[in-house]
C-alpha cells in the first residue's frame, strides 16, 4: 500500500510527502488519529473534506456537462480508504460474479474484451440465427449512485456490521469546495455518488453493479429475455466493463423491452440511470423490418459495427492532397528524364547483356538457390522422431523463451549455485529463494518452501499434485491423460513457473528485488492469460475452452 508523494494535495493542503517528511514528528499522531476511526467509526468532517477540481473532457469546454469532477481528498482520509480497501480487495473476486472483470483483483479487462470479440464474430454478415448486443451506457454512473443501495448491497453480501460503519463513515459524510481558477469555492454536503478519486470508489461501485448483474441472469432463467446464440449453454447474459455493459439476447422485440424492463428496476432501485443516447443495439440475422421494429419499441439506435473493406472512399480535402503529389510531370521535367535516359544508354547495354536472359515473360527465371540435397535432407529430418519429453518441451504453442529454458534444465545446464561450486568458482551454496539449503536443480523448483507455495497454487488450477523432483515432474508430464486443451494448458502453466522462478532467483542475486510468491503465481496467471488470448486467432475454439478452464 504506497501513496504518491506529489499528488495533488486535498483541502488541508497537506500532500503524502509532507507527512512523510515529518514522520518523527507527526507519525504518532496519524496512528492514533486512524485508530480512533476504526475504534469509534466517527470521521471528522475536516478529515473527509474534499475538493473538487473540474477536468475538462474535451477542448473547448463550454458547459458543466462537459467537464469530469476529480475528488482530491486529504492524506488521512487516503490512507484510511486505502486500508479499507486493502481488507475488500482480496475478497471481491468470491463476491463478484465473473461477468465484471474490472477493478476485481486477479482479472483482466482483455478476457472479456477477447469473449466478446468471439460472440459478435460475423455479426457484419448478417446472417444465422436471430441476434443481438445491446451496448448499454449508465450516465453519471459515480456520481448518481444511491447510498442506501450501496450498503443495502453490502448487507445482503455478509460484510460485518462494523466494516460496514467505517465505510459509511468514509462515504456519506465528506463535504465539497470546488477548485477553480486557483482558488476555492463553496461549502456544501452530498446525499448521494461516491467521489472519482476516493480509493474505495471503484470497489463500491463494482458491488453495486454485481446486483445489476444478478437481475439480468435472473430475468433470463425467467425467460423474460433469451439467450444469445450459443450462449445458454454457459447462460452468459452480459459483461461488465466498470460501467459500461454488453448485453446478450436473441433478436426480437420482447427480449430487447425485456433488457430495458431490468434495467429500468435496477434504475429505481440504485439511481444509476440509462443514457438513452448513448445506449445502441448491434444486430446479426435481422432484416431491415426488424430492425426499425425494434429501434420504434426500444427508443435506441442501431449502431453498426467496424467492417474490414478494400475500397474507401476519399472525402475531398484527401483527394486535394493526394492530387498535389500526383499531378503528371510539366515539360520541363520530361525534357530532363529524357536527358537522363540517354545517359543511361550504357547501362541498359549490360542490362541487356548481363540481366534479360534471366528475365522469361516479364518474370524472373533464377535458378534454384536450394542445395541438390533437398529432398535428402528433408526426408532424413522425417525421419527423427522427438521423445515424448522433447515434444512436451517444444510443443508448438509454447513461449520459446520459456521452452528454452525448460530445455535448458532437462539436461541441467543452467548455473545453479551447486553446478558453480563444482567448475571451482567461490560462490555461497544456499538457495536464493529460501536462504536455507544448498541451492541445486531440484532444491531450487521443487523442495524450496518458496517454489513449492508457488506450485501448489499453479499445480492446483491444473489439477495436478505437484512432486518433489525435476525428474518425477518430468515423468508426470509424459504419462498425462488428459484432453488436448488441458495438456497445452498444463505445458504451458508448468514452464512459465520455471521461467518465473528462475528470473526472480537472478533479480534477488543481480538486482536485489524481492517479490513474494504471491506475486509470482500472479505473473504466472497473467502470461497464461496472454499467451491464451494470441492463440485466439489461429485456434478460436481452443483458446476459448482454454480461457474457461483457467478462468474456472
Amino acid at each position: 500500500m504506497k501513496l504518491n508523494a506529489n499528488k495533488t494535495p486535498g483541502a488541508d493542503g497537506y500532500t503524502s510527502g509532507f507527512f512523510k517528511a515529518g514522520w518523527a514528528l507527526l507519525g504518532s499522531e496519524v496512528i492514533s488519529s486512524i485508530s480512533a476511526f476504526l475504534y469509534t467509526g466517527f470521521l471528522p468532517s475536516a478529515t473527509n473534506a474534499t475538493v473538487l477540481c473540474l477536468v475538462p473532457k474535451r477542448p473547448g469546454a463550454s458547459s458543466i456537462s462537459d467537464y469530469r469532477p476529480i475528488s482530491c481528498c486529504n492524506t488521512l482520509n487516503k490512507v484510511i480508504s486505502k486500508l479499507l480497501v486493502h481488507r475488500l480487495k482480496p475478497i471481491l473476486p468470491a463476491l463478484i460474479l465473473p461477468n465484471q472483470t474490472a477493478f476485481v483483483q486477479g482479472r483482466l479487462l482483455v478476457e472479456n474484451t477477447v469473449l466478446a470479440a468471439e460472440i459478435i464474430h460475423g455479426y457484419h454478415r448478417n446472417k444465422g440465427p436471430k441476434r443481438m448486443v445491446i451496448k448499454v451506457d449508465i450516465a453519471k454512473a459515480f456520481d448518481t449512485i444511491s447510498w442506501d443501495f450501496i450498503f443495502t448491497c453490502l448487507e445482503s453480501l455478509e460484510i460485518p456490521y462494523d466494516f460496514i460503519r467505517w465505510l459509511q463513515a468514509c462515504v456519506c459524510t465528506p463535504s465539497f469546495c470546488v477548485g477553480y481558477n486557483g482558488t476555492v469555492q463553496g461549502y456544501f454536503k452530498s446525499k448521494r455518488g461516491l467521489r472519482q478519486g476516493d480509493p474505495l470508489s471503484p470497489c463500491l461501485f463494482v458491488i453495486a453493479m454485481n446486483y445489476l448483474s444478478t437481475l439480468l441472469d435472473k430475468a433470463a432463467a425467467e425467460g423474460k429475455f433469451g439467450y444469445h446464440y450459443r450462449c445458454a449453454e454457459s447462460k452468459l447474459t452480459h459483461l461488465c466493463f466498470a460501467d459500461d455493459l454488453l448485453i446478450f439476447t436473441e433478436g426480437s422485440i420482447q427480449s430487447i423491452q425485456g433488457v430495458l424492463d431490468v434495467l429500468s428496476d435496477f434504475q429505481s432501485r440504485s439511481g444509476l440511470a440509462t443514457s438513452i443516447s448513448k445506449t445502441c443495439f448491434f444486430s446479426c440475422g435481422l432484416s431491415h423490418i426488424e430492425v426499425e421494429q425494434i429501434k420504434q419499441a426500444s427508443n435506441l439506435t442501431h449502431g453498426e459495427l467496424l467492417i474490414r473493406k478494400s475500397e474507401v472512399l476519399l472525402d475531398g480535402q484527401l483527394s486535394a492532397q493526394i492530387e498535389k503529389y500526383s499531378l503528371p510531370l510539366d515539360q520541363e521535367a520530361n525534357r530532363r528524364w529524357e536527358i537522363m535516359s540517354l545517359l543511361d544508354r550504357q547501362l541498359d547495354a549490360f542490362w541487356n547483356a548481363v540481366v534479360a536472359d534471366l528475365v522469361v515473360d516479364g518474370a524472373w527465371s533464377l535458378p534454384p538457390a536450394r542445395s541438390e540435397q533437398q529432398v535428402s535432407l528433408y526426408s532424413f529430418i522425417s525421419t527423427i522422431t522427438l521423445s515424448e519429453t522433447n515434444q512436451n518441451i517444444w510443443n508448438p504453442w509454447g513461449i520459446p523463451k520459456h521452452s528454452f529454458l525448460m530445455w535448458l534444465f532437462v539436461l541441467n545446464r543452467c548455473p545453479t549455485r551447486d553446478r558453480l561450486i563444482n567448475w571451482g568458482l567461490p560462490t555461497a551454496p544456499n538457495c536464493l529463494l529460501c536462504n536455507a539449503l544448498a541451492e541445486s536443480r531440484d532444491h531450487l523448483f521443487f523442495q524450496c518452501p518458496f517454489a513449492w507455495s508457488v506450485w501448489l497454487t499453479v499445480a492446483a488450477k491444473c489439477n495436478l499434485t505437484p512432486l518433489p523432483t525435476w525428474n518425477q515432474t518430468m515423468l508426470a508430464l509424459q504419462s498425462l491423460c488428459c484432453a488436448r486443451r488441458q495438456k497445452i494448458l498444463t505445458l504451458l502453466a508448468c514452464q512459465a513457473t520455471v521461467y518465473l522462478l528462475w528470473t526472480e532467483r537472478n533479480n534477488r542475486l543481480h538486482r536485489q528485488v524481492f517479490r513474494s510468491s504471491d506475486s509470482i503465481v500472479s505473473f504466472v496467471s497473467t502470461t497464461i492469460r496472454t499467451k491464451i488470448a494470441s492463440m485466439r486467432e489461429a485456434s478460436p475454439a481452443l483458446s476459448s475452452s482454454m480461457f474457461a478452464i483457467w478462468s474456472a
